[in-house]
């Protein structure tokens, strides 16, 4: 899918009803209260400790703010961030 342009993978996904971040590489954010970030279609992580991580995405980057910040799960495509989460910032 990632060779298919931006443009088709969004008019496809319209189509067919399909939400958006499954064809396109925007990521997907799940919180669990202030307690716990699921973070889909990121590429890398940039910078960790226990009171801030830096994800890489498609476009720009994610801060994440907290307090006894830790990764719980860390596979290719997503991960899953414990501990109380204070701010999430947007960077492109």
């Amino acid at each position: 899918m990632r060779g298919m342009s931006k443009k088709v993978r969004k008019m496809t996904a319209e189509w067919l009803d399909i939400p958006a971040d499954v064809l396109t590489d925007v990521p997907r954010i799940v919180m669990l209260g202030n307690r716990q970030l699921q973070i889909e279609n990121y590429l890398s992580v940039e910078s960790f400790c226990d009171q801030e991580l830096v994800l890489k995405l498609g476009k720009g980057k994610l801060h994440i703010r907290g307090d006894q910040l830790w990764i719980r799960k860390i596979y290719t495509e997503e991960v899953v961030i414990d501990g109380k989460i204070g701010a999430i910032t947007f960077l492109e």
